[in-house]
Order: C-alpha cells, then sequence, then structure tokens
C-alpha cells in the first residue's frame, strides 16, 4: 500500500512526465472522484454502493470530456475485435541474465502473493486454506506462462484488488469468476480497451487512492495482532518497514550498481520482505533454539 500510494497521487497529478503535471485542473478532477468515490461507500445503499468505484470513473470520466481532458479521437482507428498472435515479437530465446532477472521476479511475485491472500483474509474475516493459496499459485504460474507467449508484460497480484472487494463488499468467488472471464472478452474488443485507456490519469488516480488507502489499513490491522511485547518484533516489524520505504523512495541510491542488484534493491517490498525473514530468522527463531 505504501509503494502504490505515491502511484495514485502521481495519477491525480496527471502521471508523470505529462505537461501539464501538477495543474490545478487534474489536482481538483482527481479528488473530486476521490471524494464521490468515499462518499457513495459511505452513504450509498445496496448496488450503488457496491458500484461506487465505477460511479466515481464515470463521474470523472463526464467531467473530463466536459473540461477537454479526455481524448477519445484514438478509438475510431481501432478495430473492432482482434485477437493476440502467440510469440508475436518473436520466439523464446534462452539468455541468462534475463532467465536470473525474471526468477527473481517470480520469487517477489511469491511473496506478494501470500500477502495478498493474507491481506484478503484481513478484509474478509475469514482464514484460506493452504490448498486455495497453492492453487493460486498455480494460477499465477499458468497466467505468466500463457501472457508470455500472448505478448504481455509480467502480470502480478493486484492488491487494488482487495481494495476493491472491501469497497464493494462483494467477496463471492462466481462473481469475480465471472469478472475474468469478462476481461478475457474485453481483451479482444480494441475499441473497448482504447476507450479505458482514454480515461484521464487524475480519474484513475482519484480511484486507485481510496483503494490503496484501504491495503494500507489492511496492513496495519495485520501488523495490530503481532504481539509487540517481544523487543524483538519491534525490531523486526519496523526495521523491514524503514529499509522497504528507504528502498522505494530513495531513487539513484543503488543505480551504480550492476543491474540486477540496483533492481532488487530498489524494489521495497522486495527489500522489506527479505529483511523482515532474515531478521525474523535471526531474532526470534534461531534465539529460540
Amino acid at each position: 500500500g505504501i509503494s502504490l500510494a505515491p502511484i495514485a497521487m502521481e495519477d491525480i497529478a496527471g502521471g508523470a512526465g505529462a505537461p501539464d503535471y501538477g495543474s490545478i485542473q487534474n489536482i481538483a478532477v482527481g479528488f473530486a472522484v476521490f471524494a464521490v468515490v468515499i462518499l457513495i461507500s459511505k452513504f450509498g445503499r445496496g448496488s450503488i454502493k457496491s458500484l461506487s468505484l465505477l460511479f466515481g470513473i464515470a463521474f470523472g470520466a463526464i467531467i473530463a470530456s466536459a473540461t477537454g481532458m479526455m481524448d477519445i479521437s484514438a478509438v475510431r482507428d481501432a478495430k473492432w475485435v482482434q485477437i493476440s498472435s502467440p510469440f508475436f515479437f518473436g520466439l523464446p530465446e534462452i539468455k541468462l541474465g534475463p532467465i536470473v532477472m525474471m526468477t527473481v521476479f517470480s520469487i517477489v511475485n511469491v511473496i506478494q502473493c501470500f500477502g495478498a491472500f493474507t491481506a484478503y483474509d484481513e478484509v474478509v474475516g475469514e482464514e484460506t486454506d493452504e490448498a486455495v493459496k497453492i492453487n493460486g499459485m498455480r494460477a499465477q504460474i499458468a497466467s505468466q506462462a500463457i501472457g508470455g507467449a500472448l505478448g504481455a508484460v509480467p502480470n502480478t497480484v493486484f492488491n487494488e484488488n482487495i481494495g476493491l472487494i472491501k469497497i464493494s463488499r462483494i467477496a463471492d468467488r462466481s462473481v469475480i469468476l465471472i469478472t475474468g472471464f469478462m476481461l478475457i472478452g474485453l481483451g479482444l474488443l480494441p475499441k473497448m480497451a482504447t476507450l479505458l485507456a482514454a480515461i484521464p490519469k487524475p480519474v484513475l488516480g482519484g480511484v486507485t487512492l481510496a483503494l490503496f488507502g484501504i491495503i494500507i489499513s489492511a496492513g496495519m490491522s495485520i501488523l495490530s495482532k503481532v504481539d509487540f511485547s517481544d523487543n524483538n518484533n519491534f525490531t523486526v516489524a519496523g526495521t523491514s518497514m524503514a529499509i522497504g520505504v528507504g528502498s522505494l523512495f530513495a531513487e539513484g541510491a543503488f543505480a551504480r550498481l550492476p543491474g540486477t542488484a540496483s533492481m532488487l534493491l530498489g524494489n521495497g517490498m522486495f527489500m522489506a520482505s527479505v529483511s523482515a525473514v532474515l531478521l525474523n530468522a535471526l531474532l526470534n527463531k534461531f534465539n529460540r533454539s
């Protein structure tokens, strides 16, 4: 959540590198969308309450269109239907460097998956059994392979969806399954994809800011169950958070290191996770034995 929050704020400002980055118009639209989502989530009833994010996006898109922020000219040129071509960028090549880098990415992804399950359990008040977690990992592996073959970027478990479940209060697996098929269908409709891509960054930033806040709260709630009467847990949690946040925001601190090392040490989630595991083993596990 902490690593995602700056992305939402950047989007509210217009998106990194935007010529109008930080303009009053961008910020006003972004926070107006954020306010709509929060207000509907608080005071809405029934399906209206569950659709607070969708109403926020619709509200933002209307405002953006009225103020000239939304350009949908590319939608006219997009095809109605198009199927992705397998290995569009060429057949796989065996190279050690990229393999090592993607292996490390996958390890980070595994850590994020377990964290997502924990946050999900906290949000819905349940406890996911090990079999479901393992199947979730297998599904993630399958999606990585299929996505790679179809030319997609590496995917991960998006913690934003946990925030969405909290806001909508809908966690039924059948709903999520149907949504998955809807997304596959939308992936075959370039016009729809182009229309969604035209939604201005400030609108998306206003929506995701609410989601990322819920993720942070879920993490705080999980930590509140930790026994901090043992000073070692203070050290493990506090130091790991400091290392993760420091790595995340100390831009360029590891730029002089080799490529893979620079990428890893600059990844706040990876650094916090590794630090927590190692410190917990050193100060708690090994110490007790």
